[in-house]
């Protein structure tokens, strides 16, 4: 015999709401993650495995997420970077850094899959990611950013050496005349 009942409501709105702006947040995360231009890679701390990629990363590296995914750093990286330091010495360098800083930005060779070596601007920082610390990367392409510096540079080396072994003599002034910046050897000549 029931003599009485005890009703218990609950407002879980606040629950609910909180449930569905993080859906909506890793939703964004994803979508940002997925379609941006620079390449991105989820890469394990413990081992150094690349465990996700973006498209970027599979055009930058000419594969596929397949053909990517459980490669480490050093099998894409060559044998020594630019300044001439070996790449497996530098990469735990890097990632002590890395873990001491949280983040870090610096430039790095990296081997496509199909060979070829290219430049990059990396960006790395460690985050929260399924109950454990991960490093996302980000790679930017830095090829034709390199590729325009190396010709200003040669541009800019060919005219100081025509500048300087001209027959002529060459003044470079303030156009009122009141300070000399540079001058070619031909002006020194031509005023003997």
């Amino acid at each position: 015999k029931v003599t009485g009942f005890v009703k218990i409501i609950r407002d879980v709105t606040k629950e609910k709401q909180a449930a569905e702006d993080l859906l909506s947040s890793e939703a964004r995360f994803r979508a940002m993650y997925e379609n941006s231009p620079d390449a991105y890679l989820i890469m394990e701390l413990d081992g150094g495995k690349i465990h996700d990629c973006n498209a970027a990363a599979e055009k930058m590296l000419r594969g596929t997420k397949d053909q990517i995914v459980g490669l480490t750093v050093d099998k894409i990286s060559p044998e020594y970077q630019e300044g001439g330091e070996a790449s497996m010495d530098l990469i735990p360098k890097r990632i002590s850094q890395i873990l001491k800083k949280g983040s870090m930005r610096f430039s790095w060779l990296l081997t496509r899959l199909t060979g070829e070596l290219f430049p990059c601007d990396v960006n790395i920082s460690v985050i929260d990611f399924e109950d454990r610390k991960v490093l996302l990367v980000g790679w930017r392409d830095m090829t034709q950013q390199k590729e325009q510096a190396d010709a200003l540079a040669t541009s800019e080396a060919r005219f100081r050496a025509m500048y300087e072994n001209s027959p002529d003599a060459y003044l470079i002034m303030e156009l009122d005349g009141a300070k000399i910046h540079d001058c070619n050897a031909e002006i020194g000549r031509a005023h003997v």
